[in-house]
C-alpha cells in the first residue's frame, strides 16, 4: 500500500513498497518547469536542472558525482517538463541510503558554480541547434507557438540563444530560493526498503530544505483561429505536426480524451495508422499524442509524409478527424483494453512507479491507484469520446505545421 507522509519542513514523502523487487528508486520531484520561466529568462528551469549535475557540496565535480553513482552500480538522471522537474537514482536495494543521499545533494546542496555556467551554456546552445535541425522537432515546436502564442507553453522549454546567453548565476540562486523549497517538493521511494529507516533518512537528508512561498505560472488565455504554416526545407519527408488545445487533467474530459487518442493514433491498428499509412500509403509514420496539463491540454498528430503527396496526406488526416461520430463500441472496448495493458507495462519497475506516484501527489495532490484509474476508464461512454473529439477538432482550434 502506498503511503504519504509530510516531513517537518512540509516536504511530502511517498513510500511505494515493492518487496518482490531487488531494486529501489529514489525520485525527487519539484513543482517547477518551463511554464514557470519568465519571458526574459526563458530556459532557466531547464538550464538549472543541467547545472545541478555539475557538482554538489559533497560531490564538487561532475566526475565525483558520477564516480559515486558508478561505485554502487546505479543509474541517475533528471529532466525538466512543463510543470515539474525531477531527479532520480535507481540502485540495488542495499544501496538505498546512498541513493537517498545523492538525490538530497542534487535537490538541496547543488553548487551552481560560476565556472560551470559557460560549459553548460554551450551544451544547451548545441541542444537548441539540434531541435532546429531535426524536422520533426521543428514542426512540434512551431505548432506549440501557434497554439500558445506569447506564452511559455508556446516556447521550446530549452530557451533561445538570446535568453540562454543572458542567464547569470544570480538567476539560478533566485530560482533555487523561490522554487526548490520543501513545500514544492515530493520525495518518492519505490522498491524494497525498511519503512522506518527511510523516514528517518529522509528527515535527516532533507532537513536543510526550507519552506517557501506559493508560486504560480502564467494562465492560458483564449485565442482565435489557429493558423497553418509551411517551412520549406530539403528533407526526404514532409514532417507534419497538426493539433489543437485540449483538456486538463482536472477536467471530466480527461479520460474520454485518453481513449480518443488511443483510437486515433496509438498502435498499428489505430485509425490513423490504418487509413493514412496502410490503406492510402501517404505516410511512413503517423501517430497521435494527448497531454493533459493543469489548466489546458494538447492533442497532437505527427506524421512523416510523402513530400509529393503532403497536402493530400494532411487532407486525409483532417478528413479522419471529422469522422469521429463513426467510432464504434468495438473500437472503444479495444481502446480500454489497450489502456489497461499499457498502464501495466508502464509500471513494471521501481522507477516507473516512483515517477507515476510522484506526479500524482505533486500535480494532483492525491494518490489515485492504477486500479481506480482503470475503473474510471471502463466507465467512459462512447458518447463522451465522440463529444470530446467534436470539441477538440473544430476548424478554429486545429492548426498545422509542415516542415519539408
Amino acid at each position: 500500500m502506498v503511503e504519504v507522509y509530510q516531513l517537518k519542513n512540509q516536504l511530502r514523502l511517498v513510500l511505494v513498497p515493492l518487496v518482490e523487487l531487488p531494486s529501489v528508486a529514489v525520485v525527487g520531484m519539484v513543482k517547477t518547469g518551463s511554464r514557470y520561466d519568465k519571458p526574459e529568462k526563458e530556459g532557466l528551469a531547464h538550464f538549472y536542472e543541467h547545472l545541478v549535475f555539475r557538482g554538489t557540496k559533497k560531490y564538487p565535480t561532475k566526475k565525483e558525482l558520477a564516480l559515486t553513482v558508478d561505485k554502487i552500480g546505479a543509474e541517475y538522471n533528471g529532466a525538466t517538463a512543463q510543470e515539474y522537474t525531477f531527479y532520480y537514482v535507481k540502485s540495488a536495494a542495499v544501496y538505498l541510503q546512498s541513493a537517498l543521499e545523492i538525490v538530497s545533494q542534487l535537490l538541496v546542496e547543488p553548487l551552481l558554480a560560476e565556472e560551470s555556467l559557460d560549459v553548460e551554456r554551450k551544451i544547451i546552445l548545441e541542444e537548441l541547434h539540434m531541435y532546429e535541425d531535426v524536422p520533426q522537432y521543428k514542426a512540434e515546436m512551431e505548432i506549440m507557438k501557434l497554439l500558445y502564442p506569447r506564452h511559455p507553453l508556446g516556447k521550446t522549454g530549452v530557451g533561445s540563444p538570446r535568453t540562454i546567453e543572458r542567464i547569470r548565476r544570480e538567476d539560478f540562486l533566485d530560482f533555487q530560493q523561490n522554487f526548490y523549497t520543501a513545500d514544492k517538493t515530493v520525495l518518492v521511494v519505490a522498491g524494497n526498503f525498511p519503512k522506518k529507516e527511510v523516514k528517518k533518512m529522509a528527515e535527516n537528508y532533507f532537513a536543510k530544505m526550507k519552506t517557501g512561498e506559493p508560486r504560480e505560472f502564467l494562465p492560458v488565455l483564449p485565442i482565435g483561429k489557429v493558423a497553418k504554416k509551411r517551412i520549406r526545407r530539403k528533407t526526404d519527408q514532409a514532417h507534419l505536426s497538426l493539433g489543437g488545445r485540449a483538456f486538463s487533467y482536472f477536467s471530466r474530459e480527461r479520460f474520454p480524451q485518453t481513449l480518443l487518442n488511443i483510437i486515433l493514433g496509438q498502435g498499428m491498428s489505430s485509425r490513423l495508422f490504418q487509413r493514412i499509412r496502410e490503406e492510402a500509403g501517404l505516410a511512413y509514420s503517423v501517430k497521435s499524442e494527448a497531454e493533459a496539463l493543469a489548466d489546458t491540454g494538447v492533442f497532437l498528430i505527427s506524421a512523416g509524409l510523402n513530400r509529393q503527396k503532403a497536402e493530400k496526406g494532411v487532407k486525409e488526416i483532417r478528413k479522419e478527424l471529422k469522422n469521429i461520430k463513426s467510432i464504434s463500441q468495438e473500437e472503444l472496448a479495444k481502446a480500454k483494453n489497450y489502456f489497461q495493458g499499457q498502464l501495466a507495462l508502464s509500471l513494471e519497475d521501481s522507477l516507473a512507479q516512483a515517477l507515476f506516484y510522484g506526479k500524482e501527489i505533486l500535480l494532483e495532490g492525491k494518490i489515485v491507484e492504477p486500479e481506480k484509474i482503470i475503473k474510471k476508464i471502463k466507465k467512459v461512454k462512447l458518447a463522451e469520446v465522440v463529444e470530446v473529439g467534436e470539441k477538440i477538432f473544430t476548424a478554429n482550434n486545429i492548426g498545422e505545421v509542415i516542415v519539408g
